[in-house]
């Protein structure tokens, strides 16, 4: 920030030559207009040897935030001359098989296959999903690995919290000049892009990831599961060649990671879900979660929850997303019990 002292006003415009100085000494003329160091404020000359200086800063604390159709809570970006409102590019993947898009839209995965789910073609950024039977529930797909390439090099996570990068095994914590990769508590995988800062979290005993793009470095031309983050439901379905489908099967089997030797096998039939699971979704209305409610409404993860819920365990870690997201915006909430989701519950 420059500080405009009286030293620079006095000499700004000289009363015996009748022109305009700059704070560099340079002479301007009437109409003249400069900005200075700070890039927030232009310097205008006018005739009869004086100035005027304007700002051109933003206080976005003044300016209302806006609706995001995900749900979540505006941020504050910083820019050089103020900030301003944006909603948050957030892509999440919880309970076994369901995804919610940037924009909020949700959809399941019933096979267990592999997916792209974030492309960036003009940062050369991708992210695949890999499925397969949980160890501990056959009957139910989990997250296998989470994995992410950028500019010729792919990282692995892996559901048994161990990495590779291009194949080979590392110790975390790990650094390169791409990535910097971190385990949290031994549950929680952490990957935050050098340059482009986005950041993904995995955490396989939650069958959860997050991925978060920073609003200045991502492209809005972004492709895959995750959707396109323009605030615009309608576009969020798009295929490889840029259109657009309203059926959610065509948009996941264009987004099917075709592997040789990998058939991918739908893992069980809805017919057999558990009423008693849908039951536990109403605790995401209760008033034990009131305090998030103000924050992040409910109602897209209690739809999810009901629609995707087919066992206890599926319950449980919708339930558990919400959670996270809530204990993100500073809001904790010990909801857990012996009976259910107990601390420590894993399907894997």
């Amino acid at each position: 920030m420059v500080t405009l002292n009286s030293e620079f006003i006095n000499k700004v415009c000289m009363d015996l030559v009748r022109e305009c100085i700059d704070e560099d000494g340079n002479k301007k003329k009437p109409g003249d207009k400069w900005t200075l160091l700070d890039q927030c404020h232009t310097v205008t000359c006018f005739p009869g040897d004086y100035t005027v200086l304007e700002s051109h800063q933003i206080n976005c604390e003044r300016m209302p935030k806006p609706a995001c159709h995900s749900n979540l809570p505006a941020v504050k970006v910083e820019e050089t001359c103020g900030c301003r409102w944006m909603c948050p590019c957030v892509c999440m993947g919880s309970s076994s098989r369901h995804i919610v898009t940037f924009d909020g839209l949700n959809f399941k995965l019933t096979s267990n296959c592999s997916y792209t789910l974030f492309q960036d073609i003009q940062h050369d950024v991708e992210v695949l999903l890999h499925e397969g039977p949980c160890r501990a529930i056959p009957k139910m797909n989990c997250m296998d690995a989470i994995e992410v390439k950028h500019r010729g090099v792919s990282i692995q996570l892996f559901s048994n919290m161990t990495v590779t990068v291009d194949g080979e095994s590392i110790h975390i914590p790990y650094s390169s000049s791409l990535f910097e990769v971190t385990v949290y508590g031994a549950i929680m995988h952490e990957i935050k892009f050098s340059h482009l800062c986005h950041n993904l979290t995995f955490t396989p005993r939650n069958n959860e990831f997050i991925l978060k793009l920073n609003p200045k470095s991502f492209s809005s031309e972004t492709q895959g599961l995750c959707g396109v983050c323009d605030q615009n439901h309608a576009n969020d379905f798009m295929l490889r060649d840029g259109t657009v489908t309203a059926n959610s099967e065509a948009f996941i089997r264009e987004w099917t990671v075709k592997e040789m030797g990998k058939v991918c096998e739908i893992q069980r039939e809805d017919d057999e879900c558990s009423e008693r699971a849908i039951s536990h979704c109403h605790l995401l209305l209760s008033d034990q979660f009131s305090a998030c409610h103000r924050i992040i409404p409910p109602d897209m993860f209690y739809d999810a929850c009901e629609e995707s819920s087919c066992y206890e365990e599926e319950a449980c870690e919708m339930i558990t997303s919400y959670a996270h997201i809530c204990r993100e915006n500073g809001i904790c909430i010990d909801w857990r019990t012996p009976e259910f989701c107990r601390k420590g519950f894993s399907i894997y």
